[in-house]
């Protein structure tokens, strides 16, 4: 386990070799051999990978080297972990480690799919932005695809106003175009039915995707529109080609009069 600055508490593994010799047999036989009737030679590899992986941790705690540096320092860090190494077995067990070579650090799989993820987004840069294109491509497919129906075409027109709604805040109306801080309509872009966002454009639409937004309340009365042949922006509701698609909409009955 590490306490990384970047990352927090994370498990790193490390992979690696090293080499073995007795440099006094009188104490080897005495401390490992001499004390266990049934001495195996995997004993001394078990014993020499504990303390390894002791030092391992007793290095990463002195350097303080952060998970994304390591694979810089490799040679300094196995140096050091080879000397902690070195400090116990020497004099207690009569043996050396004459070398000791990191191969590879690694962080669990889980923690890299999850630097993986933050690489990408940092390579996207701006989220707003890349959603914008995304939500962009996908209504110009669903736009120039006619076989996918009223319900598909509704559904691209539901997502586009949706996320554009989350990013931009909301639909620009009649209302409040007026006001000090509210957005100008966008310049009319060519072809199409086109809705204004806060400023900005969003579509082509067809009339069925457009028809399909006034079912579902995204496109109001107030909703600013534009398609090829008009002066310019205009209420949707005011719109010769979209008023009769509003004549089934019921408006909400007058409040009753004080008592």
């Amino acid at each position: 386990m590490l306490r990384d600055p970047e990352f927090g508490p994370i498990r790193i593994r490390a992979f690696g070799t090293y080499s073995l010799q007795a440099t006094d047999p009188k104490a080897l036989l005495q401390e490992i051999v001499g004390t266990d009737d049934d001495f195996r030679s995997e004993e001394i590899t078990d014993l020499l990978r504990s303390m390894i992986i002791s030092a391992f941790s007793q290095t990463l705690g002195e350097l303080q080297i952060a998970a994304l540096d390591m694979a810089s320092r490799y040679h300094e860090i196995a140096a050091k972990v080879r000397e902690h190494v070195v400090e116990q077995i020497d004099d207690e067990y009569g043996l050396d480690c004459p070398q000791l070579v990191l191969v590879n650090i690694s962080l669990p799989e889980e923690v890299e799919k999850a630097l993986d993820t933050r690489t990408s987004m940092g390579v996207i840069g701006d989220m707003g932005r890349y959603q914008q294109f995304q939500m962009g491509n996908a209504l110009t497919d669903a736009a120039s695809n006619p076989s996918g129906g009223g319900a598909s075409e509704g559904m691209g027109l539901g997502m586009g106003m949706a996320m554009a709604n989350q990013m931009m805040g909301g639909m620009m109306n009649a209302g409040n175009a007026g006001g000090h801080g509210a957005a100008a309509p966008p310049p009319p872009p060519p072809a199409g039915w086109h809705i204004a966002v806060n400023g900005q454009t969003q579509g082509p639409f067809s009339i069925a995707q457009v028809t399909s937004g006034i079912a579902s309340g995204e496109v109001t009365r107030e909703t600013m529109v534009w398609s090829a042949g008009m002066q310019g922006w205009s209420a949707a509701a005011t719109v010769p080609a979209l008023a009769n698609l509003f004549a089934s909409q019921t408006p909400p009955p007058p409040p009753p009069p004080a008592s």
